[in-house]
């Protein structure tokens, strides 16, 4: 039978559970580790689909430590369990048991929790941390090298990845470190986006979303590119993107612009993030000159403003403009790919003489119909 031995956050010893043809055996001692002193196997999590989700790569020097997002499986699952395997392959099946971290969450649909797993490998320890996403007065944590086996299957406490396209809307995401807080606007009760006028979505309630190609581009912005910059986030909506630049990725000014019956949300959640340096304008693609008292924007940013045909080249007018003012201004897109729309608009792009090049897809769910392109002005 598996047994984990229970081990302190100082202690220097530990158990890892090997399985060989199918029989699992208990040894006492350190991390596997090849003749160089490198992690001979991935350390990774148990998730609830029977998949892994990769911390620490096998090849890996220690000590090593990653962290990844979490939530729940099922709906009104009250409980995640981080279980830290090391594998050889990418599922549960033959992984050596390495420690089980648990964590209470309020029941919620399935995806809406978003809790934080922090893994630290050490020679002899291993640690596994998983808390809160949110302000550190609301933090709780838990920490153990559990001394019961872990869940038996179906494992109904194991997590799922977070996802920012599941489960929403969510109040929070997290980003180098930093939680950026947001209210949003639900939708209704059967899951399904209020229809406008013409069948197609609620354009009010589109700006009061974060969608999934928000959060691709401010994953983007991890990279540097808006580390001491001037940024101005057009059509910002609910505000993530320009949040996430002020709060967790060094800009020195931000300015979140939207139409005028946009702006209370904006400001509510300018205020919300407690972020330096973030001022809310209106700023209408129609109309025919910028805002005078608009500053000079080192760096801008445009999440799935690409939908509504019509708007396509004021989007690209007002583009055009703002680096006309400055030449050397960076122009970040993201983009959805739906209803041949996405298509159209690189079209239109390519007829004016610029270029749409899109940055590598990233390697986690939730991307895999998303581009975020650098447009370059001739």
């Amino acid at each position: 039978m598996s047994t984990f031995q229970s081990v302190s956050d100082d202690s220097e010893g530990g158990a890892l559970v090997v399985s060989s043809g199918g029989d699992v055996e208990a040894l006492a001692g350190p991390l596997p580790l090849d003749g160089d002193g490198l992690l001979a196997l991935d350390v990774a999590l148990a998730l609830a689909d029977g998949s892994l989700l990769p911390l620490v790569p096998r090849g890996s020097a220690l000590p090593a430590s990653a962290e990844a997002l979490l939530t729940t499986a099922a709906d009104g699952q009250t409980a995640i369990d981080a279980l830290v395997v090391a594998a050889a392959r990418p599922t549960t099946a033959g992984a050596a048991r390495l420690a089980l971290a648990s964590h209470a969450v309020a029941p919620a649909p399935r995806g809406r929790a978003q809790v934080l797993v922090r893994v630290q490998c050490r020679p002899r320890l291993l640690r596994a941390r998983l808390s809160d996403v949110g302000p550190p007065d609301r933090a709780t944590s838990a920490t153990a090298l559990d001394a019961a086996p872990p869940p038996a299957a179906p494992a109904t406490r194991l997590p799922a990845r977070w996802r920012a396209d599941v489960g929403a809307p969510h109040a929070a995401y997290y980003f180098a470190g930093v939680a950026v807080e947001l209210e949003q606007r639900a939708p209704r009760a059967d899951g399904a986006a209020p229809e406008g006028v013409g069948g197609d979505v609620d354009a009010s309630y589109t700006a009061s979303r974060v969608w999934p190609a928000a959060y691709e581009l401010a994953r983007h912005l991890e990279g540097g590119a808006v580390a001491g910059a001037r940024v101005l986030e057009l059509g910002a909506g609910a505000g993530l993107c320009g949040l996430a630049a002020a709060a967790a990725f060094g800009a020195a000014a931000v300015v979140l612009s939207d139409l005028p019956e946009n702006l209370p949300l904006l400001e509510r959640n300018a205020k919300r993030s407690g972020a330096a340096g973030v001022a809310v304008v209106a700023l209408d693609w129609l109309a025919p000159d910028l805002p005078e008292d608009l500053p000079p924007a080192d760096v801008v940013l445009a999440a799935d403003c690409v939908f509504w045909p019509h708007l396509f080249d004021p989007l690209l007018d007002t583009l055009g403009r703002l680096r006309r003012r400055n030449p050397d201004a960076t122009l970040l897109i993201s983009c959805t790919h739906r209803l041949g729309r996405t298509a159209e608009f690189l079209r239109r792009v390519a007829a004016r003489g610029w270029v749409a090049a899109a940055a590598p897809r990233p390697d986690r769910p939730g991307a895999a119909n998303t581009d975020v392109y650098e447009l370059r002005v001739p």
